[in-house]
């Protein structure tokens, strides 16, 4: 809603504070180590990932566990949204592991989807509002484009040029990408 902010960290404790104010409106914990990653689903539903091996759904109100997903076997190191429905419900994630994965889940219902394995570690994932792709960023520097609707299958990659990948931020027109690694960033063009 735009008025509470998710955050987490190495402490493993996930909060929700208010925008305005910056005050703590709820503490939610249940991993056992850092949280490298939270999203919001929706406007009251927060979903946490991290070096437990574990992706966590919490109620952004009272802080308590809805769901734990917990197919991957090593860190789980990001968390990618997929577009909102015509009903107004956010159906799917991606999540990204040390265990070198990409998996597709259906969150609300706690079901993993698809899943596919990479020779690298992903480190980063960004999912256009089209929602027919995805990009991972590797450990090797390269991004890879994923195809959602044919099995998570890579359909093309680009070499970010900058050592390994941290980060990716999608331009809101979609056709560009900011892609920035351990030797600075670059710009990306995306083909269509």
């Amino acid at each position: 809603d735009g008025e509470r902010i998710g955050s987490a960290g190495g402490d493993g404790i996930c909060q929700v504070s208010g925008r305005a104010d910056g005050g703590l409106v709820v503490n939610f914990s249940g991993h056992s180590g850092p949280v490298l990653s939270v999203r919001y689903l929706d406007a009251m539903t927060l979903a946490s990932a991290g070096v437990d091996q574990t992706v966590r759904l919490w109620d952004g109100a009272d802080g308590k566990l809805r769901r734990t997903l917990d197919n991957h076997v090593g860190v789980v190191n990001d968390i990618a949204l997929g577009p909102v429905g015509a009903d107004g419900i956010r159906d799917r994630i991606i999540t990204i592991g040390e265990d070198r994965t990409v998996r597709l889940w259906q969150p609300r219902i706690g079901r993993m989807v698809r899943f596919t394995k990479l020779d690298v570690p992903p480190r980063c994932i960004a999912w256009p509002k089209d929602g027919h792709m995805v990009f991972v960023g590797g450990e090797d520097g390269v991004v890879r484009q994923f195809d959602i609707d044919d099995g998570l299958k890579v359909i093309g990659q680009m070499e970010g040029g900058i050592g390994r990948i941290h980060e990716m931020m999608l331009d809101p027109r979609g056709d560009r990408m900011l892609v920035a690694g351990e030797r600075g960033f670059k710009v990306i063009p995306i083909a269509n």
